[in-house]
């Protein structure tokens, strides 16, 4: 009977199992930090790269998070506009009411 027990979630269970696995990462993550691969990435004087003073490694993170927030923000302007344009298109028609019922 305890088998069919565990095969049972709730809030409690879910937020314990995930604790211990982001606790697992990150001790993984932290014991592999002590021991790196390739340290020539992390040396600010190995990879000379114009117009930024850093580690490889450094300059790699930075430039993703650019790339990830401005593909962010090109969805999300993609999105607005295609929403613009439909409103446009619902009061060219006449369907005016129906936006309204639609935003309320």
């Amino acid at each position: 009977m305890a088998k069919a027990d565990e095969n049972v979630y709730t809030l409690a269970s879910v937020r314990e199992n995930l604790i211990r696995q982001e606790d697992t990462i990150i001790y993984g993550l932290i014991e592999r930090a002590k021991f790196p691969s390739n340290s020539h990435t992390y040396d600010d004087k190995y990879a000379q790269i114009p117009g930024f003073s850093g580690s490889l490694v450094e300059f790699v993170i930075k430039n993703t998070e650019d790339v990830q927030a401005k593909v962010l923000f090109t969805a999300i302007a993609l999105f607005l506009a295609c929403l613009f344009c439909c409103f446009v298109v619902l009061f060219c028609v006449g369907l005016s009411d129906y936006v309204v019922v639609m935003v309320l």
